[in-house]
């Protein structure tokens, strides 16, 4: 593919998948004018995030004129609500969300664009997962076992999902039903229900990103920040000790979101074209 070459794009946003519950998934896709198969990229998010975040409509975008399909989406549960699914007020929906949920909502989506394939020119054996922060940790999962995905790459991926769940944090949490965590954006507390924890030990053999990574056999680059406050490049070098084919770069200086923020002002921090162009070059194919 000729990374010079810029496309025309058609999109199509708020695009609604059913997964069984009350809350559906939300999907956006943009895609070149341009009869040529093309590799489809599929995005997820991290906690707290949303697929309208920041500067992600300018990801899809730049992929997507470089020949690249996109498809990023909001986990059912992340937060989001009718009828724009534009941040995350749906406080009820966000702390009943779990590690489970976030996986099999992602097998939907890699559904939905095997159904699509054919109108929109993707080529399935071509098809990359990408995700930042949480999102990195569920690309990773569903790469080591869905053999559709061909390429991973992650953002700041987290190694392990319970990051932080100590006995006395469990404790309190267990007893009180739920804990909390600040929005530092919007000042809003946002709850987390025990069920994530209770679906986490019951499904751990799933969700255990450290040994089921071992297992991947497609070529994975993970990218982070050795300024990360949030999660330590050490959980990269670890990552990529434990993944056969996985590349690893790491960003001096950079942070946990490559200079990028939300609300979007049109600013592309070198730090995220940094990570860009990395991505694009590892699945230019």
């Amino acid at each position: 593919m000729d990374k010079k070459q810029v496309m025309e794009i058609d999109s199509e946003r708020n695009i609604l998948l059913n997964n069984g519950t009350s809350r559906p998934i939300s999907l956006d896709f943009f895609n070149p004018k341009t009869s040529d198969s093309k590799p489809i990229v599929i995005f997820c998010h991290g906690f707290k995030g949303f697929k309208d975040w920041g500067h992600f409509n300018y990801v899809a975008e730049r992929f997507s004129s470089l020949g690249f399909g996109f498809v990023k989406f909001n986990f059912s549960h992340n937060g989001s609500k009718a009828p724009d699914f534009f941040d995350t007020p749906d406080l009820e929906a966000f702390g009943q969300n779990n590690f489970s949920r976030e996986l099999d909502d992602l097998d939907l989506v890699i559904d939905w664009v095997e159904e699509h394939a054919t109108e929109f020119n993707w080529d399935l054996n071509r098809l990359f997962l990408m995700g930042h922060s949480r999102g990195g940790g569920v690309v990773l999962l569903k790469t080591s076992e869905d053999n559709r995905v061909k390429k991973c790459v992650t953002w700041a991926s987290v190694q392990r999902f319970d990051r932080g769940m100590n006995d006395e944090t469990l404790e309190r949490w267990k007893s009180e039903g739920v804990m909390y965590v600040e929005n530092s954006r919007t000042n809003v507390q946002m709850p987390l229900y025990y069920q994530l924890y209770e679906d986490f030990v019951k499904n751990k053999s799933r969700l255990d990103i450290q040994h089921n990574i071992t297992g991947i056999e497609v070529p994975v680059l993970l990218i982070h920040g050795t300024a990360d406050d949030v999660v330590p490049y050490q959980e990269a070098e670890n990552l990529h000790r434990s993944i056969p084919k996985s590349q690893i770069k790491l960003l001096n200086g950079q942070m946990h979101s490559f200079g990028a923020s939300h609300p979007f002002d049109g600013t592309i921090s070198r730090g995220v074209e940094m990570v860009l162009e990395a991505s694009i070059e590892f699945f230019d194919v």
